[in-house]
């Protein structure tokens, strides 16, 4: 698989939805750099379909890239707007910080609890 830079729509994306979510404030008040990434293919794990995941970077990693997190897109253009950003939503819950370093945080289900309650557990095929 190959990957490349993610396209403004992305970055845009981001931006909107850190913007529209106050948990999401640490990001800028602790200078949290994330990279975005598209893959050119689906990524199977498990027999599931992974539209996205995101990465916590390693120090030496870290230290290297200036980056802390990597969201990665596979293969999503047949999504629509809305799964789209409902996925961004879901990967940058992914990102936390404690004591000054990255952390994944985990989900609270399957998916994030207050996503499901909102769009429901099928929002990816669904909208």
């Amino acid at each position: 698989m190959k990957y490349k830079t993610a396209d403004k729509y992305f970055e845009d994306l981001y931006n909107e939805v850190k913007d529209e979510t106050p948990e999401f404030e640490f990001l800028d008040d602790e200078g949290v750099k994330v990279r975005l990434l598209e893959a050119d293919g689906p990524k199977i794990t498990n027999k599931r379909r992974i539209w996205a995941d995101c990465t916590k970077l390693s120090d030496k990693i870290r230290i290297i890239s200036g980056y802390d997190f990597v969201i990665t897109f596979y293969d999503v253009g047949q999504l629509s707007p809305t799964a789209l950003k409902i996925l961004m939503l879901h990967e940058m819950k992914h990102m936390g910080w404690n004591d000054g370093k990255p952390v994944i945080v985990p989900h609270d289900l399957e998916d994030f609890r207050d996503i499901v309650e909102s769009y429901g557990p099928d929002w990816v095929t669904t909208l």
